[in-house]
């Protein structure tokens, strides 16, 4: 229930905080664009593809860690990393498109939302790239973090 839990919460954000690590044990967290969730994974574009995607051929181990500022309930995910590739998964083009029907829908309600609020956004769906990596996480474990530093656990 833990795991459902935490990426229930997940999937209201649009960009998530993922760490790795590398040779020499270096670690790395980096925002990624979160794609999709669909049972147990989790589908991330990495539009920047360097320390993160360097890291994961060595090591793909990954954690994402998340609060919930109305419950103050902490979330981290720890799952297994996969790069996708074009042409080896059959799933590849179809995450494609659906990263760039996603990146038009945010890109739309960003101006939309700048024009009610006269706010001042710049780089909309300009500053998206299309050279873009897919990453899959396999969900292994997700851990809830109490306010008073309890730990509750459950495994996938």
């Amino acid at each position: 229930m833990l795991i459902k839990e935490a990426l229930d919460f997940l999937r209201g954000k649009t960009f998530i905080n993922v760490a790795t690590c590398g040779p020499g044990q270096r670690p790395n967290v980096a925002p990624k664009f979160l794609l999709k969730i669909e049972a147990n994974y989790i589908y991330l574009i990495d539009y920047v593809r360097n320390t993160t995607l360097k890291n994961l051929k060595t090591n793909p181990a990954v954690s994402i860690s998340s609060i919930n500022l109305d419950t103050l309930k902490g979330y981290q995910i720890n799952g297994v990393a996969e790069i996708l590739r074009k042409g080896k998964q059959n799933d590849y083009k179809r995450l494609i498109q659906e990263y760039q029907q996603k990146q038009l829908d945010l890109s739309t309600q960003r101006l939309i939302r700048a024009l009610r609020t006269e706010g001042k956004s710049s780089g909309y769906e300009a500053e998206f790239p299309g050279k873009v990596a897919v990453i899959k996480i396999v969900v292994k474990e997700a851990v809830g973090i109490s306010l008073r530093g309890n730990l509750e656990r459950e495994n996938y």
